[in-house]
């Protein structure tokens, strides 16, 4: 599963992609086509800043749950030859 979120530019409508792990409240990233700067804040009016947040902060929640599994999934055994 990909750790990244979508993001569409106010300003041009283009599309990117940046990590979840990043994608918070307080968090700024300048646009790759236009250079504009988007400010990622939970009260911000745009929709595109809204909807990134929402789906940053989901799938931040899911890869903690993959990441607990892995943990609490017992480990296999291992043998080599070197046991008796």
């Amino acid at each position: 599963m990909s750790d990244t979120v979508q993001i569409r530019c106010t300003r041009c409508k283009s599309a990117f992609r940046e990590r979840a792990k990043r994608l918070q409240p307080g968090y700024s990233r300048q646009c790759p086509n236009c250079e504009v700067i988007i400010f990622f804040e939970e009260s911000a009016i745009d929709k595109n800043v809204q909807k990134a947040l929402l789906d940053a902060r989901r799938l931040r929640r899911v890869l903690r749950e993959q990441e607990e599994v892995k943990v609490t999934a017992p480990q296999p055994a291992v043998y080599d030859r070197t046991s008796t």
